[in-house]
């Protein structure tokens, strides 16, 4: 009988570990996240920020005037905002990589839940099309806001797969166990 309790005992604890090797915290998942959207080049240099359950993106290009300029940002409520899915090699995933390129790039596209809309910022330096309120950012009349569906996170480099696999990763299982309300 107690090498039969021995066994299941070991048999739980082998079970229990890999259950308790996976606990993460919030904050592990944040870190995970902004570490997954953080990436640099000489033109253009990319991050993200999680506050509670809104992502916000940024995006700046190197300009030959007036220099780094903030080209694009989002801000995501993150319950209302889906990663589109990707075939790849029997098995989905969440971005998209296109290992041709020069630098190989990898694409994160964001995607509004049943038309669900998100605000993006963008300088005047790119015309505005449609409706857009001015942004606070500058003097007033540097950036503006609009509301978009659909958005994309672009990152160029040679480990810009293994960012984009911890940025999906991370977001998903933070909306599943911090933003989603069950009962």
């Amino acid at each position: 009988m107690r090498n039969f309790l021995n066994a299941i005992a070991l048999c739980c604890g082998v079970l229990a570990s890999p259950l308790l090797a996976d606990e993460v915290t919030r904050e592990d998942l944040i870190a995970q996240i902004e570490a997954g959207g953080r990436n640099e080049t000489s033109e253009e240099r990319h991050e993200v920020e999680v506050d509670g359950c809104t992502l916000t993106t940024y995006r700046w290009l190197k300009r030959e005037e007036p220099g780094w300029v903030l080209w694009m940002s989002f801000t995501i409520p993150m319950c209302t905002v889906d990663l589109v899915e990707f075939p790849n090699a029997g098995q989905l995933v969440h971005y998209h990589y296109v290992e041709e390129n020069e630098p190989p790039t990898a694409y994160v596209f964001l995607e509004g839940k049943d038309g669900a809309g998100f605000r993006m910022e963008k300088p005047f330096l790119r015309k505005p099309r449609g409706e857009y309120e001015p942004s606070p950012r500058g003097d007033g009349t540097s950036y503006y806001f609009a509301e978009t569906a659909a958005g994309l996170i672009e990152h160029h480099g040679e480990n810009v797969r293994a960012k984009a696999e911890m940025f999906t990763k991370g977001y998903i299982r933070y909306v599943r166990e911090y933003c989603t309300f069950t009962g």
